[in-house]
């Protein structure tokens, strides 16, 4: 029940309630902390590659810099990025309603961040690294 103006979307405070007004702040206080737990969890996932806590993912991405540093040393940046864009342009020729897919978001999708690795940690396991930290 926030009250706007026109067509802008910006929330008039002089016209709304109180109840209107705290409601406003806890969508605000809300929508930056689900912001922040986002970057937190992108960087996990980033220290989880380095620590190779999924070591075939983190295999795939070594080989994939390796042969992209190969490649980028003999083939000049400007023929990769003329043949990217020719290959973006040529998929959306092809079929107009393709969707297309931001591989580098998918692969960290697969990349489990600190609160996923110890929800899957053996409940065993979990009793003793909190045992061992209570001493």
């Amino acid at each position: 029940a926030v009250v706007s103006t026109q067509s802008t979307g910006d929330v008039n405070e002089a016209d709304m309630s109180l109840p209107e007004r705290l409601e406003y702040m806890y969508d605000l206080a809300a929508t930056g902390q689900q912001s922040l737990d986002l970057v937190a969890s992108l960087g996990e996932k980033f220290k989880n590659i380095g620590q190779w806590k999924n070591p075939f993912a983190t295999a795939v991405l070594a080989v994939l810099s390796l042969v992209a540093a190969v490649a980028l040393y003999f083939i000049p940046i400007r023929y990769v990025i003329i043949a990217w864009g020719i290959n973006k342009f040529r998929k959306f020729g092809v079929d107009p309603n393709l969707i297309d897919n931001f591989e580098v978001e998918d692969f960290l999708s697969r990349i489990p961040s600190d609160p996923e690795l110890e929800a899957l940690k053996e409940p065993s396991r979990r009793h003793r690294d909190i045992m061992s930290t209570r001493k």
